[in-house]
């Protein structure tokens, strides 16, 4: 029998978090480009066409948001040597959050000075669903980046603070700053760490008030080089519905999104669920206040404070903005585990099946969104793929795909898929458009479509080749389509 402590255990310790998270989500290891990925592989097209380095990289974007380092650099660095090839970026990703969620594993370890709080801590944030975005799609690589120099940084806080070597307090500061140029999340590293030092250290405060001068300014250029849309889905609301929008992200941190037991997406079902988890965590909670128990504070702070800077953006309220909080919710979970584990049979037994209910619906959830997420990116590749090789066979003819669902069709063309990789005038086919849903986020998308009377004219005048895109094929039915059109015009003619 192996002992804990031996190599072995720790060796456990240590990776089956990570090892249970490649397991539900080997398929976003495989996984494709799709969606926003194309608008930043677009980057060195761009450059070629008359833009700059510098241009590509601080550029904002219309949302509002700016990302150098773990949007335009990593997408930059990447596709120069592996222009069509996902696999590095997926590896980066991955490598990226195994090497976090040893952090967490790590952290919540040092805050209680136990082992198993810090493993079911790692365990409990690696099998949320909610993390399915950003183990699935390269352009969500900002939250593992973020989470790597919130997580990191606070490490080495806690080493100025154990050892005092000002050290250990500079280089936090570096990966402190260094964190601007990834998320925009990243202001909000010195509350946490004003939260643990209320609890555990007060005399530290004073060292962190200029760390909280540099997040304010940082705010405020934020708000003046990158400002968030005045309407639409991106704007800001600072009012009540910030409440409103703080409970529906914690029902979403609970329960799962797609599938689970008794299909826990249907609201019926899955308000109940949630209801039970959220007051499991009450009680909790207020086991802790009653204790004074100051580490629950802290891992408190760590949900809401990543979550504050999206609270106003209450039409926009996406699961994969949970990445980061997740880390406080999954340590006070594994916490008030470890703690009903200390308490009566009843409260084992009671902890126990909660957090089982939690790990076996979240990763049949997780797995789902996987898939989905896969299949997305293959059909994105198979499309590409075809118009590269109809661009190589037909080099002067336009081309007019048909056969796209409406979400193809905004994962591929709006971000500009085509363009990414060098191939132009690629179009829609017309059925497209009956299908294509427009969004009040970006109601313009006649621009995608090839205008009627180039429409005409290239198919009368055969300078067009007509693809069909099938799951698991796309061919040249040039031929047939122009058949159909000929008897469609002679139908109007009749008429």
């Amino acid at each position: 029998m192996l002992r804990f402590g031996t190599k072995a255990w720790r060796a456990v310790w240590w990776l089956a978090p990570s090892l249970l998270c490649l397991l539900i989500h080997y398929r976003g290891l495989l996984a494709w480009f799709q969606a926003d990925d194309f608008a930043w592989l677009g980057q060195w097209q761009r450059i070629k066409d008359g833009s700059s380095i510098w241009r590509e990289l601080f550029s904002p974007t219309v949302h509002g948001t700016l990302r150098p380092l773990s949007e335009r650099a990593f997408f930059l660095i990447l596709s120069y040597w592996f222009p069509d090839d996902a696999l590095p970026f997926r590896i980066v990703v991955f490598a990226t959050q195994f090497a976090n969620v040893a952090l967490l594993a790590w952290l919540a370890r040092r805050l209680t000075a136990s082992k198993a709080i810090g493993f079911w801590a790692a365990l409990l944030w690696a099998v949320n669903p909610n993390l399915d975005t950003v183990m699935n799609w390269s352009s969500a690589y900002m939250q593992a980046l973020c989470g790597l120099c919130l997580l990191g940084g606070f490490h080495l806080y806690l080493n100025w603070v154990e050892t005092g070597r000002k050290v250990w307090y500079w280089l936090q500061w570096l990966v402190f700053l260094t964190g601007f140029l990834v998320l925009e999340t990243m202001v909000v590293y010195p509350a946490l760490l004003a939260a643990h030092a209320f609890f555990a250290d007060r005399k530290r405060l004073k060292a962190l008030i200029p760390m909280f001068a540099a997040s304010a300014a940082y705010t405020a250029f934020h708000m003046w080089y990158a400002p968030k849309q005045a309407q639409g889905v991106y704007s800001l609301h600072f009012d009540g519905w910030m409440l409103v929008t703080l409970l529906r992200y914690v029902r979403v941190a609970v329960s799962p999104l797609r599938v689970g037991w008794h299909q826990l997406r249907n609201w019926p079902v899955n308000f109940p669920y949630a209801g039970i988890l959220v007051a499991a965590l009450l009680a909790a909670a207020w086991w802790a206040w009653r204790k004074k128990e100051w580490r629950a504070a802290v891992f408190a702070a760590w949900f809401l404070f990543p979550l504050a800077p999206v609270l106003p953006l209450r039409e926009h309220v996406t699961p994969y903005y949970l990445t980061l909080p997740l880390i406080g919710l999954s340590m006070f979970g594994a916490w008030a585990l470890v703690e009903a584990w200390r308490a009566s049979a009843a409260w084992r037994w009671t902890a126990s099946l909660l957090v089982m209910a939690f790990i076996t619906s979240g990763v049949r959830d997780a797995m789902a969104r996987s898939r989905w997420f896969y299949d997305n990116s293959v059909s994105c590749r198979e499309i590409i793929q075809c118009a590269s090789a109809a661009r190589r066979a037909f080099p002067t003819k336009i081309i007019l795909l048909t056969g796209l669902s409406d979400d193809l069709f905004w994962r591929v063309f709006v971000d500009f898929g085509f363009r990414a990789f060098g191939i132009q005038e690629v179009y829609p086919a017309p059925d497209v458009q009956t299908i294509a849903v427009r969004r009040p986020d970006y109601p313009h998308i006649d621009q995608f479509f090839l205008d009627p009377q180039a429409l005409e004219t290239a198919v009368e005048k055969r300078l067009a080749v007509v693809l069909e895109h099938r799951p698991g094929s796309c061919r040249n039915i040039t031929t047939r389509y122009l058949q159909l059109w000929e008897l469609d015009r002679e139908s109007h003619r009749r008429k």
